[in-house]
């Protein structure tokens, strides 16, 4: 994440909508990727795409890589509930075989990152 365009004099709120401005063009193009690819192409590579609780999420069964199926934006827009953080995590479980979860470096929720502890 590129913060040196953020205006940080003391107010959180600025360095957090310069985050905002950076993962939601992230979320759009991964979202766009899933929803424009054709029917027998999703169906043939098990391409999905959702967005929970602000975050897009992508999974492709037939590509195992995390930086194509992943959740992006985890926490950028609010705070997440434990249940929203477990429902993406089952989502990509049951939408690709491998995943990540791109969390920006200023999101310091207590249960991301206890999930991302674990």
């Amino acid at each position: 994440m590129v913060v040196e365009n953020a205006k940080f004099e003391g107010n959180q709120f600025e360095l957090v909508s310069s985050a905002q401005r950076l993962c939601v063009p992230s979320r759009r193009k991964q979202h766009s990727i899933g929803a424009a690819a054709p029917g027998h192409v999703r169906d043939r590579l098990g391409l999905a795409n959702t967005t929970i609780a602000g975050m897009g999420l992508l999974g492709c069964r037939a590509l195992p890589i995390t930086e194509l199926n992943r959740a992006t934006a985890v926490g950028i827009e609010r705070e997440l509930l434990r249940e929203e953080l477990e429902a993406a995590v089952a989502w990509l479980d049951a939408n690709a075989p491998a995943w990540a979860l791109q969390v920006a470096p200023i999101v310091t929720s207590e249960i991301i990152c206890d999930y991302t502890r674990t």
